[in-house]
């Protein structure tokens, strides 16, 4: 009884730890110095601690807001692009602070293992023109930050907000650029900005409104491979690539392979690799997604008996070769039965210049 005691007071005193999801870091980085009338890049990151890539019970980031701070007189925002997010610049009337709002878009750079959420860090690159300005420095800063999470479903039905979870932080990181004056004469033309002016929305609200009502719309349309692979042989796969070349001996007519889709609605069909010498030694992988089009995978089969053979063949020496090789052999004999007569002549000569003296 004494032992059953001490194991419960144990279990109250230990504290559980819980892997809730969290902002973990951000940063801003870009270039050290700028000359006015330049434009310049700067990288923004936010890392989510507590989402796992390889987790289908981990949640997955759905939709990133944070306040953007720096001098508009200074910098005029030109272009913006997160791949694999849908963003946008707004400037908030009523707060006077611009804010970065940013939902998921088609495969992000750290996709869930539904293939569809961002599990992992964010990132979002701004373009800015630096403007005529008296000022020898600027700070560009990251402020508050909202991060909108959604657990990876694949059911048909409408997200509501209670399953969006909210998580907050502050960045509170910073980037100090160097301005230098321009020695160019052309007067510098002004580029136009892409802030949009309008009120920042509530997250959940962005998050529908960009259409972000069920990850099965986003899934639907799918068309990667997640793994290919053939048994016997290794290939470097990468989803993006497209065609494969893979050598067999000649025996080999067939060939085992397993390739599954990212999506678990996309259909996979494989034509060829049951008959290569029907097939001409072409595998031909289609990925068909729920909705679109579908993407094609190509693996090119040499056999290896035909690839000595070939390499054979560029060894082998052709008549006309054999015909220059022979005067160029009747060049060099005559060439040293030049040089031999030459030197032969000069001895003599030297000889006779010896005996008068």
């Amino acid at each position: 009884m004494k032992k059953i005691i001490f194991i419960i007071l144990l279990l109250l005193i230990i504290p559980f730890k819980v892997n809730a999801a969290s902002i973990y870091y951000a940063n801003v980085t870009g270039p050290t110095n700028a000359k006015i009338g330049n434009e310049i890049s700067e990288v923004f990151m936010i890392t989510i601690d507590g989402v796992k890539q390889n987790d289908k019970n981990s949640p997955g980031v759905v939709a990133v807001v944070f306040e953007l701070n720096f001098d508009d007189l200074v910098l005029t925002p030109t272009g913006i692009n997160s791949n694999g997010w849908t963003s946008e610049l707004i400037y908030d009337q009523s707060s006077k602070k611009y804010y970065v709002q940013s939902t998921i878009g088609f495969h992000p750079e750290y996709v869930c293992s539904d293939g569809i959420l961002n599990c992992g860090k964010y990132k979002v690159t701004i373009e800015f023109m630096v403007n005529e300005t008296n000022k020898e420095t600027t700070t560009i800063k990251i402020g508050e930050i909202q991060v909108g999470l959604l657990n990876q479903i694949f059911d048909e039905s409408e997200i509501s907000e209670k399953d969006i979870k909210i998580i907050t932080g502050k960045g509170n990181e910073s980037h100090t650029l160097i301005i230098k004056d321009n020695e160019t004469t052309t007067p510098i033309k002004p580029k136009d900005s892409i802030v949009k002016n309008e009120t920042k929305k509530n997250i959940k609200t962005q998050i529908k409104t960009n259409n972000v009502t069920n990850t099965t719309n986003i899934d639907k349309k799918n068309n990667h491979l997640k793994e290919l692979k053939i048994e016997g042989y290794e290939i470097e796969f990468d989803k993006y690539k497209n065609i494969y070349e893979i050598e067999v001996p000649n025996t080999v007519n067939q060939l085992k392979i397993t390739a599954t889709p990212e999506s678990s609605k996309a259909k996979v069909s494989i034509t060829g690799a049951d008959n290569l010498q029907e097939s001409n030694g072409k595998v031909l992988i289609e990925v068909k997604p729920n909705e679109g089009d579908s993407k094609l995978y190509i693996i090119n089969v040499t056999n290896l008996e035909e690839e000595i053979q070939k390499k054979e063949n560029d060894f082998t020496i052709t008549e006309d070769q054999i015909e220059l090789g022979k005067k160029i052999l009747i060049g060099i004999a005559i060439v040293i039965i030049v040089m031999f007569i030459i030197i032969r002549i000069r001895d003599r000569i030297v000889e006779k210049n010896i005996d008068k003296l």
